[in-house]
């Protein structure tokens, strides 16, 4: 399912998202930090609604 591939895909850009905020945090630069956790934070907020989307689906 096509909604599925886009639910994975997006998972794995949130995790990099993270991941590069993490490093932009060892670095010291806060703002970049700041902006890829808020940014992580919005798509992880959009997966979960992708994942309610297909769980209704399948009912």
């Amino acid at each position: 399912m096509a909604l599925e591939r886009a639910y994975f895909n997006l998972l794995e850009i949130i995790a990099d998202l993270y991941e590069e905020a993490e490093n932009a945090l060892d670095e010291e630069n806060d703002n970049d930090a700041s902006l890829l956790f808020a940014q992580a934070d919005r798509l992880y907020i959009t997966a979960e609604n992708l994942e309610s989307i297909i769980a209704e689906q399948r009912e």
